[in-house]
């Protein structure tokens, strides 16, 4: 795409690069999860924030499944793992 432009005096023919529309990758989403962050979570479950958080790293034997965006977690409550998790501890197993 070409227009005129004035520069000075005496009009010049400008080249403009027309924006290419940016892609942005986008996740299939399962429209039936929930994500949720840890503070819910706990409220959900009635437990402790920090109970929650540390069993959130890989250095525990009994890591709740997660969801990880870098250092932040989330859990999707509708996960077949994390509702196993959860009955695994109801249980008593846990």
């Amino acid at each position: 795409m070409s227009s005129q432009s004035v520069i000075g005096r005496s009009p010049q023919l400008v080249e403009m690069e027309t924006p290419k529309p940016t892609a942005s990758p986008s996740m299939p989403r399962n429209p039936t999860s929930e994500l949720i962050d840890a503070d819910e979570l706990a409220r959900r479950l009635s437990l402790p924030v920090s109970w929650i958080r540390s069993h959130t790293r890989q250095r525990t034997t009994d890591e709740i499944p997660t969801v990880r965006f870098g250092r932040y977690c989330r859990f999707d409550w509708t996960s077949p793992k994390l509702q196993q998790w959860i009955r695994a501890h109801e249980a008593g197993r846990g």
